[in-house]
């Protein structure tokens, strides 16, 4: 009995010992993080998922007449554009994503769609410092499950931003 529980003990001590050096290499690593994300966050994303579809595009995206400079906080991996892709009161989409490792997904996602009738942007930007995005410039901001994820006191600034960027009038959908 003694045995089966030092063999026991060892092995959780490796596992964790594993563990604690995997989480201290993201911490450490932040490409390898951001990789790693990104293809989460693919994952998750699942546009067939037609509860959290229905969300987004007809009680979100849909009724809140999304138009003009658009301007998405979070692209990710493109998870709104089966709700914008044929929107032809969209005249740009900018997409701002500090994790360059989602672009590739967001460019093979959006592939899918033959004719956007919009330009489209993708900016390596964070949402408190939009440097390459003019003021009153954009007319309506997008930003879906982001706040959630900024920590404290981030969120202020990226309001901030927001309201520096959007034109009188504009809309901000979150």
């Amino acid at each position: 009995m003694g045995r089966c529980v030092k063999i026991l003990f060892g092995s959780l001590s490796i596992i964790v010992a594993l563990i604690a050096i995997g989480i201290g290499y993201l911490k450490m690593n932040d490409l390898y993080r951001q990789k790693l994300f990104a293809r989460f966050l693919n994952k998750i994303s699942d546009p067939n998922n037609t509860a959290m579809m229905d969300i987004r595009c007809n009680q979100l995206l849909k009724h809140s007449n999304v138009k003009g400079q658009v301007l998405e906080i979070g692209s990710g991996t493109g998870i709104n554009f089966p709700c914008l892709h044929n929107n032809t009161n969209i005249q740009s989409y900018i997409g701002i994503e500090p994790n360059v490792q989602t672009y590739s997904y967001f460019y093979d996602f959006i592939k899918q769609w033959d004719k956007i009738p919009y330009e489209i942007h993708l900016l390596n930007d964070s949402a408190t410092d939009m440097h390459e995005v003019k003021s009153n410039s954009i007319d309506t901001v997008i930003m879906t499950l982001v706040l959630c994820s900024i920590p404290d006191p981030l969120p202020e600034k990226v309001l901030l931003e927001v309201h520096r960027i959007l034109k009188p009038g504009g809309k901000f959908i979150f």
